[in-house]
């Protein structure tokens, strides 16, 4: 959280201190109050590729690339579930054994075995695995991850997009071709992502659950009064 409030800095705060001296005089009205790049769309064009747009697409890449291997599992994980259900429905079909003599039935209510050679025992991979139910358990994990930061990434595109592409646009036509109106929603877009980040991160990710509950049966504990001593 540190490293964005400093790279936000660090790209903002030179602007908004030095542009007036670097254009050579202020652009802004006596009686208006706002940074001197606010009608200057090539500065905000670059500023919302390096705050917004790059890493935007870049979480986007990798949530689409981390959708692709799960479903590679998916598939060869069916693909195994298959030819495990094939194996076993031929080992129900699979003939008697020969140089069995007698009747089988009998043999297995008398518990004679001497009369029957001993049965080959199943192979290993008739009954689930350790390591299949891992596997199973480790691709239901990366599938609920894939997801939540899907969620997160699609409501911070939805709230961050509209004011990125509305201001870059409205610096380009100065003004004249975005209504106050606009401008006010998608601002208020900004906010309602902040508002909405506090329940959608522990709605999402189970540790962020439990660092909520932490802090909040810490404050309720710190409210409490203490016993006093006798």
């Amino acid at each position: 959280m540190m490293v964005v409030w400093l790279l936000a800095f660090l790209l903002y705060g030179p602007a908004i201190i030095f542009w007036e001296f670097i254009v050579g005089g202020s652009t802004v009205p006596d009686d208006e109050c706002f940074a001197e790049f606010y009608y200057t769309w090539y500065f905000l064009l670059c500023a919302s590729t390096f705050e917004f747009f790059s890493p935007f697409v870049s979480v986007t890449f990798f949530n689409l690339r981390i959708y692709q291997h799960i479903h590679k599992r998916s598939k060869r994980r069916n693909r195994w579930r298959a030819t495990q259900g094939v194996e076993s429905v031929g080992r129900e079909l699979r003939p008697q054994q020969p140089g069995c003599r007698g009747f089988p039935e009998m043999a297995e209510v008398l518990n004679i075995t001497s009369i029957c050679p001993q049965a080959k025992p199943l192979p290993s991979n008739s009954t689930p695995t350790h390591g299949a139910t891992t596997s199973s358990l480790s691709l239901f994990r990366d599938k609920k991850v894939a997801k939540s930061l899907a969620v997160i990434v699609c409501v911070f595109g939805v709230c961050w997009a509209p004011y990125t592409l509305l201001m870059i646009i409205r610096a380009a036509c100065r003004g004249r071709c975005v209504g106050y109106l606009w401008y006010e929603i998608t601002f208020w877009l900004l906010w309602l992502n902040s508002a909405i980040n506090p329940f959608l991160y522990p709605l999402c990710h189970h540790s962020f659950r439990r660092a909520f509950g932490k802090v909040l049966c810490h404050g309720r504990q710190a409210l409490q009064p203490r016993p006093q001593p006798v």
